[in-house]
């Protein structure tokens, strides 16, 4: 395996991301408070 010590911005740019549009995001994070709200929910009982 290869370990990288550091990132630099300059390679950190060039690199593509994939990143989901604005509406998407919303929707995995509701998602996500969803989940969360169940676990509290489970937690408390």
């Amino acid at each position: 395996a290869t370990m990288m010590n550091n990132l630099v911005t300059k390679d950190f740019l060039k690199q593509n991301l994939n990143i989901p549009q604005l509406s998407e995001q919303r929707r995995i994070g509701r998602f996500l408070s969803n989940i969360d709200q169940l676990i509290a929910v489970k937690a408390a009982t």
